[in-house]
């Protein structure tokens, strides 16, 4: 898949592109569709998990960071008990943790 499209506003070319993500635990983010480029390693972060499976973008598109492609779809979502909903993209994250 191509890497994500960022709208350039004036704003967004006068000041640091900030990430649209919140820690919901110490250490662990989540977010909205990243910007391509070094936003995300700029930011701090060191690993990108994408799980969107509609948004699996190639790894190149983020410099600076491993990325993680633990693709979810909202139905399987909607039918699986959270611990499957979660368990496979920790999996596939935990060995770089």
């Amino acid at each position: 898949m191509a890497c994500p499209e960022v709208e350039m506003t004036d704003a967004t070319k006068l000041e640091p592109f900030e990430l649209d993500a919140h820690e919901v635990a110490p250490g662990l983010w989540q977010g909205a569709v990243p910007p391509e480029g070094h936003a995300v390693a700029e930011a701090g972060f060191s690993m990108l998990v994408l799980c969107a499976e509609e948004y699996q973008f190639q790894a190149d598109c983020f410099p600076g960071v491993r990325v993680v492609h633990a693709p979810m779809s909202w139905f399987s979502v909607k039918r699986s008990p959270v611990k499957r909903r979660i368990g496979a993209p920790s999996q596939r994250a935990a060995p770089w943790l």
